[in-house]
């Protein structure tokens, strides 16, 4: 009776099948993290920009309070202030974006929008985490604490496009 030592080509293949079938289900659930690990990046940074925005909000308001009894004053004064002090200027939305608003940031004399610069963006601190400007912050006209962001790009979450912070993070809750 021989002895055989070694490997024999059955054991080969079927070794090489399970290393197959484990780098493929690896792979797999890599890129599904690395993508989940993106959408996080995007929505600390649309949270961040959302935090500033309601500092920029106060401070805007702080210098237009006086300014109640003329509607149109108020609102020309809060734009320049945006532009000048926070080099943010006014925007429109496109239909998408605009149709993902909560009702609360539309009604009641409806909103501004305002385009955040690379100059704005680099001093809220995000310089190194986004590359482009195509942020946009949404206030409601009478009450700026009522605000969302948008991402005007928008954000590929499970095979739909989202826009506003406020929906992907119900998405995400679902």
């Amino acid at each position: 009776m021989k002895n055989y030592k070694g490997i024999t080509l059955i054991s080969l293949v079927i070794t090489i099948i399970v290393m197959i079938i484990l780098s493929g289900v690896g792979i797999t659930q890599g890129n599904k993290l690395i993508k989940q690990a993106k959408i996080e990046s995007i929505i600390t940074t649309m949270i961040t920009i959302r935090s500033k925005a309601k500092v920029y909000a106060e401070e805007v308001n702080s210098q237009v309070w006086d300014l109640k009894d003329d509607i149109n004053a108020k609102q020309n004064r809060k734009k320049e202030i945006f532009l000048e002090s926070f080099n943010m200027q006014e925007t429109t939305l496109t239909k998408e974006a605009e149709g993902e608003l909560n009702q609360e940031i539309k009604e009641n004399g409806g909103y501004e929008s305002y385009e955040l610069s690379q100059d704005t963006i680099e001093k809220i601190g995000l310089k190194d985490a986004v590359a482009e400007t195509d942020f946009v912050v949404v206030y409601n006209n009478n009450d700026y604490t009522k605000l969302d962001v948008i991402k005007k790009s928008g954000i590929n979450y499970k095979g739909k496009k989202y826009y506003t912070l406020s929906k992907l993070q119900q998405a995400i809750k679902e």
